[in-house]
């Protein structure tokens, strides 16, 4: 517990809110959300948390924070109360969260967090994380194919978002990526 606060996190927003997505969905929860992201997917609806990342300035699009920080704002909600803590961005696997994940789960919390599946967690990470909310881009966000999910299928729990723009056109394509990594379709 010495060393929380060494890390230093670029943050975009800390607030409270009703999980509205995935398998939690309904579920109260503190959002952590980071700053950056490898993708720039065309109908991203965050897009303030990495749209000027070449010239983003501390202070307007972000705030470094460190973990005491960001764990004193955990400590305002009990986790009867609001058990969840989601860590999205942007991608927050740009970041070192491991100690962010480590000290919300020493408050009793639940740990959420959603990625864009581009980036391989650590070993670490990946056994301390409670669940994983994984969005594969497909060819209507307009980036290339990043796709390296094989970590996936490790995670303890996991589940997939595809934002499906045409049905006609995305749904075989969602059906390629569940076939190919052999995740269940249902």
């Amino acid at each position: 517990m010495g060393r929380v606060g060494m890390v230093k996190l670029k943050v975009c927003e800390l607030f409270t809110s009703i999980q509205g997505e995935g398998e939690l969905i309904g579920t109260p929860s503190h959002f952590v959300r980071l700053y950056g992201c490898n993708l720039k997917c065309v109908w991203c609806d965050t897009k303030y948390s990495w749209i000027r990342q070449e010239r983003a300035v501390e202070g307007v699009d972000y705030k470094y924070m460190d973990i005491q920080e960001i764990v004193g704002s955990l400590r305002m909600g009990s986790p009867s109360i609001t058990p969840l803590v989601t860590i999205t961005g942007g991608e927050p696997l740009l970041q070192q969260i491991e100690e962010l994940v480590r000290e919300a789960k020493l408050l009793g919390h639940n740990t959420l967090v959603e990625t864009n599946g581009s980036i391989k967690p650590s070993k670490s990470l990946l056994e301390g994380v409670d669940c994983w909310s994984v969005s594969p881009k497909l060819s209507n966000s307009g980036n290339k194919s990043t796709q390296r999910l094989d970590w996936v299928m490790t995670a303890k729990h996991f589940y997939l978002k595809f934002v499906v723009t045409d049905p006609k056109r995305d749904l075989p394509e969602v059906a390629e990526i569940c076939d190919t990594y052999g995740f269940p379709r249902h």
